[in-house]
């Protein structure tokens, strides 16, 4: 089954439950200090509680200003129905919490729930997270007030969660994590982290992508289960790049296309596995297609009884004078490794980490590297150095094709790629790698039979440039008005050589006008 059909399918079963239930008609917006065209209500507490109240799929809009829980547990949510909580923007809408309170929004609402387009602000002395989901989270703002005291993350993702196109910003204090994955794990993509830990996997079932992140103790450390980090970005002022502990269970760390920074003092650390926490667990590492620059030491692996802990290297770069493998079960393997020497990165004290256009680890990476997209967003595997063959960078960054291919003649064989693909009743908007002709298919949800299926209704087709785009919707095909209902828009691009482009789906709802 392919990319689209799971999510179409994805969407056709949130469209199913939401058919079969009488109180689908009656889902409501809920308009809080702004007007929205729904129902007004005074404050955010009062709209989640009247989402409560039937399964259906509601939306609650918040005006600008600053929205405080009333409780010290924070705004909660916890209901089977979706529920969509919209902010007017990051920098206008700011949600909070009395001081030392454990939670500011606490969002576990059926399929399809999510937040978006505001700022968490955390209270001080906070005691737990800012934001706290099983759901999606895109394009928010987390920080924290000054006079903090306990250990307190910045987003808790649990059961599946997602930080997407999102900035969390803690102190770099060891008490804090930029964002926890929990119970079920979660997904951080396209996102900017800061705190002492920049993401904390506690139970596996993680994914980090397409991400920045800062921190002092560790980037990403991972305590069980398997977690994995691909074109990923991680600067750190003395700790560890990545790690894989064992809390309990074995652990594994898959890390693709990683980029990492360190000071240069002696205890900082690039990758490493230890079974310190768990003796008779294993620990391991998988780095591929990764960079580590700084001081102390690039790899290290410790056991310290029965438990395995490993750290395998390929295709990466790093100085390995100082590598360690302490204990009877500790191991490092290497396999196309090199150490090219400290001029690396473009500008890194700068923060540009891309790879300069002189670079020998341009087209240096696994050749057998899949097509997706590195931390610009831009192609995965391209021609950078212009021998007419495409391969994968090192590190989080891919350097664009060479112009005219090193004068091969070698056909474009890349696709174009398409990233944060949105649907408003006015307006879709999406990011295109390079220019390409763009096609919008809209397909509306019914239920015919007992059968839910996805009609074509009609399409859009424009021009894209490279970079972000925008089409203007107003719920027409030509001069044809969209009945009232749930659609799915699809969007594929295709580049002028006729590379086509993976599909990316979002949903839509269409009210009376």
């Amino acid at each position: 089954m392919n990319s689209l059909s799971r999510m179409l399918l994805l969407v056709v079963a949130t469209g199913a439950m939401a058919l079969s239930i009488p109180a689908v008609a009656s889902a409501t917006d809920y308009c809080v200090l702004t007007s929205c065209g729904g129902t007004n209500v005074n404050t955010l507490e009062e709209a989640l509680d009247e989402a409560k109240k039937a399964p259906d799929a509601d939306r609650v809009f918040l005006g600008t200003g600053e929205f405080q829980a009333q409780s010290s547990f924070g705004f909660v949510y916890n209901a089977a129905g979706p529920v969509e909580i919209i902010g007017t923007s990051r920098n206008d809408t700011f949600l909070t919490a009395p001081l030392g309170a454990t939670t500011v929004l606490n969002l576990k609402g059926g399929i399809g729930s999510s937040v978006h387009d505001l700022s968490i602000q955390m209270p001080r002395y906070a005691n737990g997270s800012a934001l706290y989901t099983s759901n999606t989270a895109r394009r928010i703002l987390v920080q924290e007030g000054q006079e903090q005291s306990q250990g307190r993350d910045g987003v808790e993702l649990v059961n599946g969660g997602k930080l997407e196109e999102s900035s969390v910003f803690l102190a770099r204090d060891p008490k804090t994590a930029a964002v926890a994955l929990g119970v079920g794990g979660g997904t951080v993509r396209d996102s900017k982290l800061v705190g002492g830990s920049g993401v904390v996997s506690r139970y596996g079932d993680g994914l980090i992508e397409m991400s920045s992140i800062k921190s002092s103790e560790f980037g990403v450390r991972a305590l069980r289960n398997v977690t994995t980090v691909r074109s990923t970005f991680i600067g750190s002022t003395a700790g560890t790049g990545l790690r894989a502990d064992t809390q309990g269970a074995s652990t594994t760390l898959n890390a693709d296309g990683v980029s990492i920074w360190a000071a240069y003092v002696p205890h900082a650390v690039g990758v490493s596995a230890t079974t310190a926490l768990a003796p008779m667990q294993n620990a391991r590492v998988k780095l591929t297609n990764s960079i580590y620059r700084g001081g102390g030491k690039a790899l290290v692996a410790q056991s310290t009884d029965q438990g395995e802990a490993q750290v395998a290297a390929s295709y990466s770069d790093y100085d390995p004078g100082f590598d360690t493998a302490d204990g009877a079960h500790a191991q490092i393997t290497e396999a196309n490794v090199s150490y090219v020497g400290d001029s690396v990165f473009t500008a890194p004290g700068s923060a540009d980490f891309t790879l300069p256009a002189t670079s020998k680890l341009i087209d240096a990476g696994d050749p057998g590297t899949e097509q997706g997209v590195d931390l610009a967003g831009k192609p995965l595997v391209a021609d950078g150095n212009g021998d007419g063959i495409a391969r994968r960078d090192l590190g989080a960054y891919e350097r664009e094709a060479a112009a005219g291919g090193g004068g091969t003649g070698t056909a474009d064989t890349v696709a174009p790629v398409i990233r944060r693909f949105s649907a408003t009743r006015a307006r879709f908007r999406y990011i295109l790698s390079e220019r390409a002709r763009v096609t919008v298919a809209i397909k509306r949800i019914a239920k015919r039979g007992g059968h839910v299926r996805l009609r074509t209704v009609g399409s859009l087709k424009r021009r894209g440039a490279e970079g972000a785009n925008s089409i203007r919707f107003r719920a027409r095909i030509g001069k044809r008005a969209l009945r009232p209902g749930r659609y799915v828009a699809v969007i594929r691009a295709t580049d002028a050589a006729g590379n086509r482009s993976k599909p990316r789906t979002a949903g839509l709802k269409i009210k009376r006008s």
